[in-house]
């Protein structure tokens, strides 16, 4: 399989997703873990359980 038209396509510079809130929009001084623990916990109850939940978590926890 020939690659190099796509490769040569898609190779350029673009923004791609990181985290929702962006980083701008973070509240950092009201952020606290046991908010984020509760935040968590509910996301996962409202989940839909059969497809299960996607976790990111800072890299400072």
């Amino acid at each position: 399989m020939n690659t190099k038209p796509l490769t040569s396509k898609y190779h350029v510079a673009a923004p791609r997703y990181t985290s929702y809130p962006t980083v701008p929009y973070w509240d950092e001084a009201g952020f606290n873990a046991e908010k984020w623990s509760k935040s968590v916990i509910h996301a996962f109850k409202e989940s839909n359980t059969k497809d299960g939940l996607s976790l990111y978590t800072p890299a400072f926890l």
